[in-house]
């Protein structure tokens, strides 16, 4: 699942195309495109491209980073972190972010390094290793 980049960049045309509703909207597609194909949903592996993620030390950090981040695309802080493509947070708010994200829409597989790449790589490993096998 992306967001869509007609653009050829990152830009709030596909910030606003990642959406939750957009994104329940095109997992419609899907399951409709295997339907059509004689598969069942069970048959479809779901993937997730998180364009945007920064661990923080503290959620006031993510809120301040949140905010400036949807400043640049002329949105709010929490327009942007609902999003099912932005993970900025604690370790634990996007383990949790991302366990409802496997609950709500099915996804079975998340890239962590799309778009705007951690500030640092190993930021990102404790939330892998949190959920590894999950």
């Amino acid at each position: 699942m992306n967001a869509t980049l007609r653009a050829g960049v990152l830009g709030r045309h596909a910030i606003v195309d990642f959406t939750p509703e957009r994104v329940h909207e095109k997992i419609g597609w899907v399951y409709e495109g295997a339907a059509d194909a004689g598969k069942s949903p069970d048959d479809v592996t779901l993937s997730m491209n998180c364009w945007l993620v920064r661990v923080t030390p503290d959620t006031a950090s993510a809120t301040e980073f949140l905010d400036r981040m949807a400043g640049q695309f002329d949105l709010t802080g929490r327009d942007l972190d609902a999003s099912p493509g932005v993970l900025v947070g604690t370790v634990d708010e996007i383990c949790a972010k991302l366990e409802a994200s496997r609950r709500e829409y099915g996804f079975r597989h998340i890239q962590l390094d799309a778009g705007f790449h951690p500030k640092h790589l190993d930021s990102i490993t404790p939330i892998v290793t949190t959920l590894a096998g999950t």
